[in-house]
């Protein structure tokens, strides 16, 4: 995320460090004691209109493609539910982020409609390795919440930030709602928070109590049928020019059933829709790179909405800066991903006219890793599913790449940056740990949270500070 302009009164400073925590952790509370009394202990009710004798979800939720920071983004509307006897509370509108894993709303106001719907457990992320820091604290709530005014999910984990820095809170947009796996979704115990209020220093903890399961995902392991979600946009900024599809809609809608399959790539459970790439290529000069290294503790390689630009290793955006400089014909990047199950391999082509006159091409790094962001979305509906650990990628009708050449136009400032940080998404940063889940561990649910044992996440260890 690039740096933008603060309120002063969201401005707050949070020192990471190993010693100096926030929370004073004596152990962690019982998890037990999570929630605030919706629902049985360990249960998720998702109601919405189904076929008699299911729960899985049927209907798309519109998505709107709006401009925040320095990239477009895709805005989901969810609602909180008040307790009994409350008054309504108005949609607010969040980044749908396939990288990151929390439900954060910014108005603080919120808080006090569902005070007895709050936890004792916190949220603190820090999100953006890369790029301009960005982050937020706020305690969890467990409550029902309104997806799209199509999808109801009751007894589910949310947070209300508190403090925020360089969150989507501004130009329209009010919080964020990730769509990743549990790991990075942790509670930290909040029994100590008097120095998170205004005006003090606050730390993220280095050791989380639990990763909670986010709502959508848990809404989808409750829910019989088709354990998937699948996600359109046309390309174009406005309203409902994207939607996303739940359960069997995901597979039965018009992006699934009329446009042309590319097949199953693998996708990995490391938190991110993490995906393993097996060569990128410019047809242009008949480059290729191969071997290309993805690994959760070093350089990932993820499916991230909430990136507006795909980042592509350094080398590979030398080679693309020559040949626009040289004002040659551009022609295609592809990347070509694992097949699912040993399946053949997915192929994905972009043009790269299209991409540099949009900037939606970057240079990565180590921390930032290869991203297919929000730009993969232009060309390919995808389908994330969630018990074969799939996606499937299918070209937009009308979309299928056609190559072409030079630009028509100049893109200032487009060439190879070396001096800043690029431009990334949410995905928060911590440090990989080793474990029998983080290769496919087991969930199991503690009260109503839905935990994954043996995950726990650790914030980087720098100095770094939030202004």
């Amino acid at each position: 995320i690039g740096p933008m302009k603060i309120e002063p009164v969201r401005r707050f400073v949070a020192v990471l460090t190993m010693s100096s925590m926030a929370f004073a952790l004596q152990g962690c509370n019982p998890l037990d004691a999570f929630g605030g009394g919706v629902g049985e202990p360990g249960t998720t009710t998702t109601t919405t209109s189904v076929e008699p004798g299911t729960t899985s979800p049927v209907r798309e939720i519109s998505l709107d493609a709006m401009s925040w920071a320095d990239g477009l983004r895709l805005a989901i509307n969810v609602s909180l539910m008040a307790p009994v006897g409350g008054a309504d509370i108005p949609a607010q509108r969040l980044v749908l982020d396939t990288g990151s894993s929390t439900l954060a709303f910014c108005d603080t106001n919120l808080a006090q409609q569902v005070q007895s719907l709050r936890t004792n457990y916190v949220s603190c992320n820090m999100y953006n390795p890369g790029g301009a820091e960005t982050g937020y604290w706020g305690y969890f709530y467990n409550g029902p919440v309104n997806v799209g005014q199509v999808l109801r999910i009751d007894a589910t984990d949310y947070s209300i930030m508190q403090k925020e820095e360089s969150m989507p809170c501004t130009d329209g947009f009010q919080g964020i709602f990730g769509i990743a796996f549990a790991q990075l979704d942790s509670a930290y115990n909040g029994d100590d928070s008097q120095a998170l209020v205004a005006g003090q220093t606050a730390s993220c903890p280095s050791r989380a109590c639990a990763d909670l399961e986010p709502p959508l995902l848990k809404s989808l392991r409750g829910a019989s049928g088709v354990r998937a979600f699948g996600i359109f946009w046309s390309g174009s900024q406005g309203l409902s020019e994207g939607s996303l599809h739940i359960g069997e809609d995901a597979i039965t809608n018009k992006h699934y059933t009329t446009g042309k399959m590319l097949g199953q790539a693998a996708l990995g459970e490391l938190g991110w829709y993490d995906i393993s790439i097996e060569q990128i290529a410019l047809s242009s000069t008949s480059q290729a790179w191969d071997r290309i290294e993805c690994k959760a503790a070093s350089q990932k390689c993820i499916l991230d909405t909430g990136s507006p630009s795909l980042l592509v290793p350094q080398k590979v955006f030398t080679a693309i800066n020559k040949l626009y400089n040289a004002n040659r014909p551009l022609g295609s990047i592809s990347f070509t991903l694992a097949g699912w199950q040993g399946g053949p391999s997915v192929v994905l082509q972009f043009s790269l006219a299209t991409l540099v006159e949009q900037q939606w091409i970057q240079a990565g790094d180590d921390k930032t890793g290869i991203v297919l962001g929000l730009p993969l979305w232009s060309m390919y509906y995808t389908v994330m599913n969630i018990d074969t650990m799939s996606v499937t990628f299918v070209s937009n009708v009308g979309d299928e790449m056609q190559p072409t050449d030079a630009p028509t136009t100049t893109t200032p400032g487009w060439a190879l940056q070396t001096t800043s940080a690029p431009t990334t998404g949410w995905w928060p940063i911590f440090e990989e740990e080793e474990s029998n889940a983080t290769r496919g561990g087991s969930n199991t649910t503690s009260g109503n949270v839905s935990v994954v044992q043996g995950q726990k996440r650790q914030l980087h260890e720098t100095a770094d500070v939030w202004v």
